[in-house]
């Protein structure tokens, strides 16, 4: 099953995770979106506990690729950081407190996630034979820890100024699609209220991403 990231179906989930106050919302702008994994899954698990409790595997779409590239269940720096709370700075990156607060403390059990998040470019494995075969390509090429489209997009247009740690914070990557999202990166972290962010190594090993946007304007031009 899949639920896109544009569903706002777990609003009020959403809200609960900003009542929290809990401290992984100082690295989300403050504000909890129904466009990330928790509230999501915290309303899959109470209007769905059938297929909550007979989850073995939970993905954002990056993962998932990856895991059925290479059969490997390490997941992205980029996802778990931007979308699951996980904070990359910290030796610790999962807050687990939180996840009980929000009713979540079996996420681990039922998602299979990894207590070390795999920075973005790190060799994931090998594709596996079936892969291979469904690419045509060889099983000798080796997969990525990947990004969120969007992010792959910040990449491709801030990458260039990548040389230059303490420039790179004077330019914005606005990437358009159903959603657009204005990236910024900076060697230390900026932190902005109703801003994403700030996420450390989402892209750029070292660097801090933030983001805003708006989440319909090619969807607004299709409607």
């Amino acid at each position: 099953d899949t639920i896109v990231w544009l569903d706002h179906r777990a609003i009020a989930e959403a809200d609960e995770c900003t009542a929290s106050g809990h401290a992984v919302l100082n690295y989300i702008g403050g504000v909890m979106s129904p466009e990330m994994a928790t509230p999501k899954l915290m309303w899959l698990k109470r209007n769905l506990p059938r297929t909550w409790n007979e989850a073995g595997y939970l993905f954002d779409l990056t993962d998932f690729l990856t895991w059925q590239a290479t059969g490997s269940l390490a997941r992205s720096q980029c996802t778990l950081t931007a979308k699951w709370t996980y904070l990359a700075h910290e030796e610790t990156g999962w807050r687990r407190d939180f996840f009980e607060l929000v009713g979540l403390g079996d996420l681990f059990e039922h998602g299979s996630l990894p207590e070390k998040a795999s920075p973005v470019g790190a060799d994931i494995g090998r594709l596996t034979a079936q892969a291979a075969a469904e690419l045509g390509l060889s099983e000798k090429c080796r997969v990525g820890a990947g990004v969120i489209d969007a992010y792959a997009g910040a990449l491709g247009v801030l990458g260039g100024f990548a040389d230059d740690e303490q420039d790179i914070g004077r330019h914005l990557a606005l990437i358009a699609g159903t959603s657009s999202c204005v990236m910024a990166m900076s060697p230390d972290p900026q932190p902005f209220a109703g801003v994403w962010g700030p996420y450390y190594g989402a892209a750029l090993p070292r660097l801090w991403l933030s983001e805003g946007g708006q989440s319909a304007t090619g969807a607004l031009l299709d409607h």
